[in-house]
């Protein structure tokens, strides 16, 4: 029996319905409380503090004047006293008044936190804490960023610049080049030259020249440096001196032929690099060495290193440690310690000795120590605890991790060994069985052995011994007596007197001392101490120890001790180890291949004599000595010679050079002639000239320490150590000038009259740098830029302006900053306590506790006065709150309304409400319609065709169309008629019923 509609009404203090049919239900209590619920929806209110309504599509809970929520599929808000919450596809806010505010979108991001203030979208990145850090950031390569830190610096800067501005930090970076002064350095990067000063103690300058030749000079007191790609001189004064030189076979070669290089270091370091880059330094200390393959090993003190050319090296310091790295691990021994990594650590090995290992190899890790061992992976756990071993491996990509193998052995009893391919079962001594695909083998000690491979059967019950199979047949008596037949051939052996095989391409013979061994032509044998193989391409002969002979078609060798003979190609050298021998070519003289050695005899350690072709040649080692004499290309004949490393001359018809280290040199030729003294570590007498046949080419060299001077026809250099430098270049002709440098003390002058560039500067006090489009001067506190594209004046730390194109910012510190872009239309304005910003997208400004954003198009804005007031507005929608007493929301055709305490309005497609407490409550839906007017109220429902009325507390009427019903009642039922159809119901003082009809 279906449930009937339950109803309870006592007007103004209490209403209930309830109709089980369509699941509704109404609650009314003392005009404050009110609960509606449905299939479709369900409605709270306690006027006028609280209001609740829920429904598939949205929530919403207000409880003033602290709280308010909204949710819907698409979005959802939150007010909860100070702070407020809302989110929609895309966008997400929170507030909390009026410290904080943070809104996300699919615009950017906008933060406000007391002081500190964010704004970012997809072309800039803007923060600040006010009033000292401001940070622009464009996310657009074509627009600059500005960021500051007052007083202390500000920063502009681009895809293309960097520029910094501070009372104590200067810098301009370019994408070729790079300025800057922060005292007492100074320094200017380019690609054409490189300047470095922190006056008084470094001084650095670079300059590339014609065809690419640079020159730089570097000075960091007492260290100096002279580089010009050929000649790199250097020292440490007084106590290092280094120079390395690279010299050409003519004026218009590019290859290099010569490098030298050489170091000194009073009393106590040698270095000597060598034309092929290998090289060698050797102090007390330490020592370097370097091989033609680039590897290098040295040590210092207890230290050691070995680096090799592939990224290898090893350090250690012995006894103690050791340490190796290659490009992709590294390993680490010391006296108990082992450790081994590889770059990604995904392998480790470490060991602490003799106490406990550890190991990982990706995910598998392994520890071990005195009588334990594990290791385990995914797949595989073994190990062993002193004489127990066990392993165990599953299958990982199967569900449940089924069992692949099994070891279990407990040493030296029990084994036991299982797989899915094999097995085995030891009971030591007595019993052993295995099984493999096609093998199994048993035995039972020492009664029975049987092995079966295939058609492969082997037995053994002593003393016999029994095997057979398809290609053989064999038998044994105690494995003295042996015979064994074959499908193509035989052997019988009596051990260890004789065996004898046949075979189908030869046979062997084994006896006591003697073996042979023939297969077709070749042979095999040992006879005693006498060895013979004539087998393949490699043949040998031995007889040791007397007797050696090795030959192969390429070479062969021979010795009868101490006599040996070598031939290699066309090269023989015969000799008596180590003390005489003679070489020479066996070949015609059109060979390509022509030993070093060849056409040479020795006895040693008297001489060394060796011709080759056009040239002699004579060691003399215990005199330290060599003697040269030959024919050049030319045909012209030449003599050299060295005694005792210290002494070398050399002489031609047209050249002569005589050296004695490190005293003097001295050089006469038909180009070239002067002399040196001494020759290392650097000149302090000299006078040399070079270009003597060829008229334009004199260059002349001089120098009377600490006067150095060079002359020629396109350059004049003079040096005065350390005081003055000045260098001038002029054309080829000699008659323009085209650059000049000079250094005084700490004033500097470098012009370029080719290219109208110049450069003052007086260190620290004045730098002046111009060209044809630019001039910048820097003195203290001023800084000026003028050129094409960009105007810059700097008085630090007051006034800042700047000028690149359309760009435009000044700031007067810390008053006043503005900013210009005609172009883009950008303007920023900041005075203490207001911001204002417009751009092509819309405008910002902020003043105090007033903050407004707005588009350009004025379709989207949002105002905010800290802490009271909030509005937004978009096409779709806005947002006003007038905190605490106003709130207003509206989205299409949704929107809710309050005015706290006395008004409330909640509107959407379905629903309305309407609540001017006390006086007037409305509540609309799709079905129903509720009134109050108190003390009149009225209910209507759509779908029932129902309808309710009343005066409370004198009379209430209702009816229902559809079921032909109506009542009406009196004071609370007093008095009363119901009629039903034609049925008719009359109620006298509650209790007193008179019906009447059919």
């Amino acid at each position: 029996m279906a449930e009937q509609p339950v109803t309870a009404r006592f007007p103004p203090l209490f209403w209930y319905e309830s109709d089980p049919a369509i699941k509704s239900r109404f609650l009314m209590a003392m005009l404050l409380y009110w609960n509606k619920e449905d299939a479709s929806e369900r409605i709270r209110l306690l006027a006028p503090f609280y209001y609740s309504s829920q429904t598939e599509e949205e929530k919403v809970r207000v409880l003033f004047p602290f709280h308010v929520n909204y949710q819907t599929v698409q979005e959802s808000f939150t007010l909860l006293g100070p702070y407020w919450s809302k989110k929609s596809p895309g966008v997400q806010t929170r507030f909390l008044f009026p410290f904080y505010f943070n809104q996300v979108d699919p615009h950017g991001r906008t933060t406000f936190l007391t002081l500190y203030y964010r704004a970012q979208n997809k072309d800039r990145d803007l923060q600040t804490v006010f009033p000292l850090y401001w940070s622009l950031k464009s996310l657009n390569p074509n627009f600059s960023s500005y960021q500051a830190l007052l007083p202390f610096y500000v920063r502009i800067y681009d895809s293309k610049k960097d520029n910094w501005y501070s009372p104590f930090y200067l810098r301009s970076k370019l994408a070729d080049s790079d300025q800057g002064l922060a005292l007492p350095f100074y320094w200017d990067l380019n690609p054409e030259q490189r300047i470095k000063v922190g006056f008084p103690l470094y001084w650095h300058f670079w300059k590339k020249g014609d065809e690419n030749q640079f020159k730089e000079y570097k000075i960091i007191v007492p260290w100096f440096e002279i580089n010009s790609g050929e000649s790199h001189f250097r020292s440490f004064f007084p106590i290092y001196w280094g120079r390395t030189k690279t010299e050409y076979e003519d004026k218009s070669s590019t290859g290099a032929v010569v490098s030298s290089d050489w170091n000194l270091l009073f009393p106590l370091a040698m270095s000597h690099s060598r034309p092929d880059g290998s090289f060698s330094l050797i102090t007390p200390l330490f020592s370097r060495f370097k091989d033609v393959n680039g590897k290098k090993w040295g040590h210092s003190g207890l230290n050691v290193f070995v680096q090799e050319p592939w990224g290898g090296k090893t350090e250690g310091f012995l006894p103690f440690f050791i340490y190796r790295q290659e490009p992709d691990s590294y390993q680490f021994r010391s006296l108990f310690l082992w450790l081994n990594r590889d770059a990604q650590h995904e392998h480790e090995l470490t060991a602490v000795f003799p106490l406990l290992g550890y190991k990982r190899d990706a995910d598998r890790w392994q520890w071990a120590g005195p009588g334990f061992y594990w290791d385990q992976d995914p797949d595989r756990v073994r190990g062993y605890f002193l004489n127990y071993f066990f392993s165990k491996e599953t299958d990982p990509d199967s569900p449940g991790r089924p069992l692949l193998a099994q070891k279990r052995i407990f040493f030296p009893l029990y084994w036991q060994v299982w797989s899915q391919e094999r097995a085995a079962s030891i009971i030591f001594p007595l019993f052993a069985h295995y099984r493999k695909a096609e093998l199994e083998w048993t035995f039972a000690v020492p009664f029975y052995f049987k092995r079966r491979k295939g058609d492969d059967v082997l037995a053994i019950i002593p003393p016999v011994i029994y095997r057979r199979s398809p290609e053989k047949q064999w038998t044994g008596f105690l494995f003295f007596f042996v015979q064994e037949s074959l499908n193509q051939g035989r052997s019988f052996a009596l051990l260890p007197l004789y065996r004898r095989s046949q075979f189908p391409n030869g046979s062997s013979l084994y006896l006591p001392g003697f073996y042979y061994l023939r297969e077709g032509r070749e042979t095999q044998g040992v006879l005693g101490p006498y060895f013979w193989d004539h087998r393949g391409k490699t043949q040998y002969e031995l007889f040791p120890p007397i007797y050696w002979m090795v030959r192969r078609p390429a070479w062969q060798f021979r010795t009868l001790i101490p006599y040996y003979h070598l031939r290699l190609g066309s090269w023989e050298e015969k000799g008596v180890f180590p003390i005489w021998a003679r070489s020479h070519e066996t070949g015609t003289s059109t060979d390509t291949f022509h030993h070093y050695l060849a056409d040479s005899h020795r006895v040693l350690p008297f001489y060394l004599y060796r011709k080759e072709r056009d040239e002699t040649d004579l060691w003399l080692p215990i005199i330290a000595g060599r003697l040269q004499k030959g024919v050049d290309k030319e045909n012209r004949a030449w003599k050299r010679g060295r005694l005792f490393l210290f002494n070398y001359w050399e002489r031609t018809d047209h050249y002569y050079l005589n050296r004695l280290d490190p005293l003097y040199a001295y050089l006469n030729s038909d180009k070239s002639k002067g002399f040196r003294v001494p020759t290392a570590p650097f000149p302090l007498w000299q006078h040399e000239v070079d270009g003597l046949d060829t008229e334009g080419e004199r260059v002349e060299r001089g120098a009377v320490f600490p006067y150095y001077w060079k002359n020629s026809n396109p350059f004049v250099r003079r040096v005065f150590l350390p005081v003055y430098y000045h260098n001038k270049i002029r054309d080829s002709s000699g008659d323009r000038l085209r650059r000049t440098t000079t250094i005084f003390l700490n004033y500097i002058e470098h012009k370029n009259l080719e290219e109208e560039k110049s450069l003052q500067f007086w260190v620290p006090l004045y730098w002046r740098a111009q060209n044809k489009l630019n001039q910048h001067t820097v003195f203290p506190l001023v800084w000026l830029q003028k050129g094409e594209s960009m105007h810059r004046e700097v008085v630090f730390p007051v006034w800042w302006h700047l000028q690149r194109g359309n760009d435009s910012s000044a700031l007067l510190f810390p008053l006043f900053f503005q900013s210009k872009n005609d172009e883009e239309h950008q303007k920023t304005l900041l005075i203490p306590g207001f911001w204002s910003k417009r751009d092509n997208e819309g405008s910002l400004t902020l003043a105090g506790p007033f903050y407004r954003r707005s588009s350009r198009d004025g379709s989207e804005k949002t105002t905010l006065l800290f802490p009271l007031y909030w509005s937004a507005q978009t096409r779709y929608k806005s947002a006003r709150t007038l905190f605490p007493f106003y709130w207003h929301w509206r989205e299409n055709d949704r929107q809710m309304q309050y005015l706290f305490p006395l008004y409330f309005r909640h509107e959407r497609e379905k629903l309305k409400w309407n609540i001017l407490f006390p006086v007037y409550w409305s509540l609309k839906t799709a079905e129903d319609q509720i009134r109050i007017i108190p003390p009149y109220f009225s209910v209507e429902s759509a779908n029932a065709r129902s309808k309710t009325v009343g005066l409370a507390p004198f009379w209430i009427y209702s009816s229902n169309l559809d079921q032909g019903y109506s009542q009406f009642q009196f004071l609370g039922g007093l008095f009363g008629v119901l009629k039903e159809g034609e049925k008719k119901t009359v109620t006298l003082l509650w209790f007193i019923n008179l019906k009447g009809g059919n």
